[in-house]
């Protein structure tokens, strides 16, 4: 009966197969670990932009124009203001339609005062329930975009975009478009574009 069994250069040629294949399989493990945390990345991204997109459609497609006052009383110069981002001011500020408040449970108007403003790395949303604060009116923050590293709107009339707003006249007091770059944190801009009023 022949029992021969592996010869020493026989078992060294295998492990060595055999370790050739482990490393391969592991670097294809990390690869497709890395890659499917790229893509849900990305996706998380892009749910977060298709959602901040949705937002800002609703808001800019439903701007009053309904002056309102400061917390102390004062009228706010502008009804409709917007233009670079500061530390002191926000980017967007205006009053829309469409605050819903089925069967006039809260004791508010279906009114709402939005800001929109970038804080730290973030572009948020402000709101309050009331037109005319007081001191003590909450403000709700809601982060539209992050990783944000710069913002600034721009604003069309009458085939022209700019930077800065201001009512011309009363036929003009709205823009016909609204316009925000975006810069994110991986130097990507992003340039979305809506309409004024309803579509």
């Amino acid at each position: 009966m022949n029992t021969r069994g592996f010869t020493l250069v026989e078992m060294l040629v295998a492990m060595a197969v055999f370790s050739l294949l482990a490393v391969a399989a592991s670097g294809l493990l990390g690869v497709s670990l890395r890659n499917a945390e790229v893509f849900e990345r990305a996706d998380d991204a892009t749910r977060e932009l298709q959602l901040a997109r949705t937002i800002m459609r609703a808001d800019f497609s439903q701007i009053a124009l309904r002056p309102v006052r400061d917390a102390y009383g004062s009228p706010v110069p502008a009804t409709f203001a917007g233009g670079a981002a500061s530390a002191e001011k926000p980017i967007l500020a205006f009053v829309r339609h469409g605050w819903d408040n089925p069967g006039g449970i809260d004791g508010r108007a279906s009114l709402q005062y939005v800001e929109y403003a970038v804080a730290g790395e973030a572009l948020v949303r402000r709101s309050r329930p009331y037109l005319d604060p007081t001191p003590e009116t909450p403000v709700t923050t809601a982060t539209l975009l992050s990783r944000v590293r710069a913002a600034e709107v721009s604003f069309l009339l009458r085939g022209q975009w700019s930077d800065r707003w201001a009512a011309l006249a009363p036929q003009y007091a709205l823009p016909d478009a609204i316009a925000l770059d975006v810069t994110l944190a991986a130097a990507d801009q992003i340039r979305q574009a809506f309409l004024v009023g309803e579509p």
